[in-house]
């Protein structure tokens, strides 16, 4: 079976050969650039999974602490250390 195009002369194979030499190193970069984003995105999904952590934390913290705060401000000691702040400061007047 022959082929009815012409042969390729010598100057057309060598810029065809460094087509494909050129298009190999750009595959190669844009791969490289696409595992590095890659990379990129799972580290940065890490560290936002772990700030949600530390933001549930903190929340959970809170949440503790105001709980201790209205158990406080609702003991009988407090009240009565509340009152007699109020009686001095009337009659310190």
């Amino acid at each position: 079976m022959t082929s009815n195009a012409p042969a390729p002369s010598g100057l057309a194979r060598d810029v065809d050969r460094l087509s494909l030499e050129q298009a190999l190193r750009d595959f190669e970069i844009a791969n490289a650039r696409a595992i590095d984003l890659t990379q990129r995105l799972v580290d940065l999904s890490k560290e936002v999974t772990r700030l949600r952590e530390q933001v549930i934390d903190a929340q959970m913290q809170a949440a503790g602490a105001r709980a201790e705060n209205d158990a406080l401000r609702a003991s009988t000691t407090f009240r009565l250390v509340e009152l007699s702040s109020k009686i001095r400061r009337k009659l310190a007047r």
